[in-house]
């Protein structure tokens, strides 16, 4: 079986080693060995999940996604390893990661780095680190760290640490440390650490109530709603 493995290249296609990868075609690992280390072989985020600090992304990097034998992978630390692949997307980072949403298999959504995902009403939008994940009405949108979440009413938003999750009238918006969650009327939010959290409420007006975790009672990790322009700590 096939399986797509996502790489990151400089503008130039070559690996930190000076090995020089093509836009396209078959590759194959001069130093291959299995054992399950770095090294001696070609490397990437299998469907484009792994630690993204191996990354590179650098605006004018080039990211390729690759045709890998399911049975050939070797599983690393963050990352994986195979003896030969086939070059079969090169280009930006949106482009790829596009590329690779559409290629995968039917019901399977993996929080692919750097992506940018939109489903429409009902849907399910996961991304990895940096990515930006859109839903429509009654949705499901997550976001890994820096990421930035949104949903349509009724809808459920996530985001990691330092991201930017929103939910429209109804929603759930969460977000990690130093993150900022927003939900529409009649919405719940949470943040970690050092977050932010704002919920829509009306008083002959629309106004919006924002609330800093840690100061006056809020606490990290813990729903909160609004009620007559204050924040309640929700039940569940």
């Amino acid at each position: 079986m096939k399986v797509l493995v996502l790489r990151t290249y400089d503008k130039d296609l070559k690996s930190h080693n000076g090995f020089q990868w093509p836009d396209h075609g078959h590759v194959i690992a001069p130093d291959w060995d299995p054992i399950p280390e770095c090294g001696h072989g070609l490397h990437g985020f299998l469907w484009g999940v792994g630690s993204f600090h191996l990354a590179n992304w650098m605006d004018n990097a080039k990211w390729l996604v690759l045709e890998v034998e399911s049975d050939q992978i070797v599983n690393l630390d963050g990352k994986v390893k195979f003896p030969e692949c086939d070059v079969v997307f090169c280009g930006s980072r949106f482009d790829a990661t596009k590329y690779l949403h559409e290629h995968l298999p039917p019901g399977f959504h993996p929080a692919i780095m750097g992506a940018s995902i939109i489903s429409g009403d009902n849907g399910i939008s996961i991304t990895g680190y940096s990515g930006v994940s859109t839903s429509g009405y009654g949705g499901h949108s997550t976001s890994g760290v820096w990421g930035t979440s949104a949903s349509g009413i009724c809808g459920k938003s996530t985001t990691g640490d330092y991201g930017k999750s929103t939910a429209d009238y109804s929603g759930t918006a969460t977000s990690g440390r130093y993150g900022t969650s927003t939900s529409g009327y009649g919405g719940k939010c949470k943040s970690g650490l050092g977050g932010r959290i704002q919920i829509e409420w009306f008083d002959e007006r629309s106004r919006l109530i924002v609330g800093y975790i840690g100061e006056d009672g809020l606490e990290p990790d813990v729903f909160y709603r609004v009620e007559d322009g204050k924040f309640i700590k929700c039940d569940d």
